[in-house]
């Protein structure tokens, strides 16, 4: 947790931390995203909204760990709510970003799928947010998936 903080504090400034940075986090991206702490969970939601666009390019299944971890984390509940607030807004910070586009672009038709597993569950305002922003950035991607999405809404 205290790595973390550092880290996003450091990483800005020094660009060749970058490279060790993502190689430790993608080879402990199973034990940084497991159900333990919740803290490290809502840390680690909050540093990807700010280095997601930088982060795992060599590295995709950390990527993909990593975006399945946010929207699922949006469905969570009671003591882990914490998680879920801040992967809304991290997601809404990221949904837009130029750079992610084409790395989540190949991914759209299984995201939709976890995305309508999470949308009759969740109640969060700031989600529908992110859902707005989604079909306005990825309009092209969702094609005919957008009905059967849309669907899981009402």
């Amino acid at each position: 947790m205290i790595a973390l903080t550092t880290i996003s504090y450091i990483l800005p400034r020094r660009a060749d931390l970058v490279p060790i940075f993502e190689n430790v986090l993608a080879n402990n991206i199973d034990k940084i995203l497991s159900e333990g702490s919740i803290l490290l969970r809502a840390r680690m939601s909050l540093l990807l909204g700010y280095y997601a666009d930088m982060l795992f390019e060599k590295h995709r299944n950390a990527f993909l760990k990593t975006i399945d971890f946010l929207i699922k984390s949006v469905a969570l509940i009671r003591d882990e709510r914490v998680i879920a607030l801040q992967s809304a807004d991290t997601l809404n910070t990221i949904i837009s970003d130029r750079d992610l586009i084409p790395r989540l672009t190949p991914e759209i038709p299984r995201l939709i799928e976890i995305l309508k597993e999470c949308n009759v569950r969740i109640s969060i305002a700031l989600y529908f947010n992110f859902l707005l922003d989604f079909v306005k950035y990825y309009h092209n991607a969702i094609d005919h998936h957008v009905v059967p999405f849309l669907n899981t809404l009402v």
